[in-house]
């Protein structure tokens, strides 16, 4: 696929440069790197080879100069270190074998001069510590190549995706503010024409107020998705009465809405540790997707679990795959299809309800018996003290 993408971009010289340039300059950056790197790793690799050639001739040359001095002498050489230069020393020739050793030359021929061992032993030494240094740096450089290499490919990567959602939310945003904008314009235009029969004013009214609600809860989803991203010690964890909260948003959502917009069971003496405004948005996300999926019949319910504190929102909608639940908390995307999903939404919903529940210190699970059979979303947070009104985080 992106060979084919490259083909089709590359049969015309200038949009190959304007679509690669930088990607062709990278990859010439890279291949110049790698070249350099590698004979640098040579050189400095011949380099200690030939120090190392180098010292033992050295040594081979000093020996062959004072056998030369010796072998002229009137006095025979005495067998051990040498008296002139300590790193050589003279030894019988009918004891050693091999080269590296030079003969007394021409009046004692039977003695010879030669590296001391310990000093060709250090000399080895040397070398084997200088090759190993070469190896491991020549190593460890390239590892830090391919690192560097890896982390902008990833850098990359993580700046295409976060364009590519960027453009993904304003095109959802854009649609989803001109939508209820758009709808209240018609209704002031249609009020102002006089037309409307005064009975049916107060309808038209809520309709007006819903759309303005819902723009109204999709500014917050974004005002929260930017406070998380910069902002997230921002949040206040104190200790709520759950079901003033859960009661709010029954009367909000009634006074936007003809019929009861939930069932509700919660007894008055649970309390949560979290944010009120957090914990607001994370309830009104998922009684908004319920609906948006086709429940009819939505409950919250409220359970007690040792420490914790489980906000189920039920609803009776087309449900989910359960393998998928994981897809569901992914922005801007969508795992469930159906006609009520192509509604309205910015696909932050879950994904921000998701994070603002960890923030929390809690958890959004997803659970459906399968596609048709409705879904359940539980907010799991820390259960509050019910003798404390205001316990700080």
């Amino acid at each position: 696929m992106a060979f084919k993408h490259f083909g089709r971009k590359c049969s015309d010289p200038r949009s190959c440069l304007r679509e690669f340039g930088y990607h062709i300059i990278f990859g010439c950056a890279l291949m110049c790197m790698s070249a350099l790197l590698v004979w640098w790793i040579v050189y400095i690799g011949n380099t200690v080879n030939e120090r190392h050639r180098i010292g033992l001739n050295m040594l081979e040359l000093v020996s062959s100069m004072h056998a030369t001095v010796l072998g002229n002498e009137d006095t025979a050489p005495q067998p051990g270190m040498l008296s002139a230069d300590a790193h050589l020393e003279v030894v019988m020739c009918s004891n050693i074998r091999g080269s590296g050793r030079f003969a007394a030359l021409p009046r004692w021929p039977e003695y010879c001069v030669r590296p001391r061992q310990e000093i060709v032993d250090k000399l080895n030494e040397k070398f084997r510590r200088q090759r190993l240094m070469v190896s491991g740096e020549s190593t460890l450089m390239i590892l830090l190549l391919f690192v560097t290499v890896f982390m902008l490919h990833h850098f990359v990567g993580v700046e295409r995706r976060f364009l590519h959602q960027l453009e993904s939310m304003l095109a959802s945003v854009v649609h989803e503010i001109k939508t209820p904008a758009a709808g209240v314009k018609a209704l002031l235009q249609t009020l102002e024409s006089g037309r409307i029969k005064p009975e049916n004013i107060a309808g038209m009214a809520r309709a007006g107020v819903r759309e303005i609600d819902r723009q109204e809860h999709l500014i917050e989803n974004l005002l929260q998705n930017q406070r998380l991203r910069y902002r997230p010690e921002s949040y206040n964890i104190e200790n709520l009465q759950l079901r003033d909260i859960l009661t709010r948003l029954y009367e909000h959502r009634l006074a936007t809405c003809d019929h009861e917009p939930f069932e509700l069971d919660c007894r008055g003496d649970i309390y949560v540790l979290a944010d009120q405004g957090a914990l607001e948005v994370v309830i009104e996300n998922l009684l908004d997707n319920a609906v948006k999926y086709g429940g009819r019949t939505i409950k919250i319910e409220v359970e007690e679990k040792d420490e914790w504190v489980f906000t189920h929102v039920c609803d009776d909608g087309i449900g989910f795959d359960p393998q998928k639940d994981g897809l569901l908390f992914r922005p801007y995307q969508r795992v469930r299809q159906s006609s009520a999903a192509a509604r309205h939404g910015s696909g932050l919903g879950l994904y921000l309800s998701q994070r603002l529940a960890r923030q929390m210190g809690g958890e959004l699970l997803a659970h459906s018996d399968g596609e048709g059979k409705g879904s359940r979303f539980s907010v799991k947070l820390k259960k509050g003290l019910s003798d404390v009104q205001d316990i700080a985080g």
